[in-house]
């Protein structure tokens, strides 16, 4: 579909591991605050929009972040919890400030 070496498939591969990254930082949060996973995956695959070639390795991204998160929970408490949140929800106000804003 691409031709190897060319910055179309590179701009491909980086959004991927991108995407990877984020469903991993999704994951940890998830595990830490809830979310609605649960809702979501079976809506988008009734819907038809589930890409099962992405969706796979976020899938797995996900899955570890999940766990981690849990067990960072569980051995650290609040004191590393609270911070992540914090900075999770700052960066979130920052960024719509940005784009609402300015």
């Amino acid at each position: 579909m691409f031709i190897e070496g060319s910055l179309l498939a590179d701009y491909l591969l980086i959004g991927i591991i991108i995407l990877i990254f984020a469903s991993f930082v999704a994951g940890f949060l998830d595990a830490v605050a809830g979310g609605a996973g649960l809702i979501l995956v079976p809506a988008f695959f009734i819907a038809g929009k589930m890409a099962f070639i992405i969706g796979i390795p976020l899938v797995l991204a996900s899955i570890s972040g999940n766990y981690l998160g849990s067990h960072l929970t569980l051995k650290s408490g609040d004191k590393i919890i609270k911070p992540l949140i914090f900075t999770a929800i700052a960066i979130l106000f920052i960024s719509l400030g940005v784009k609402y804003i300015w």
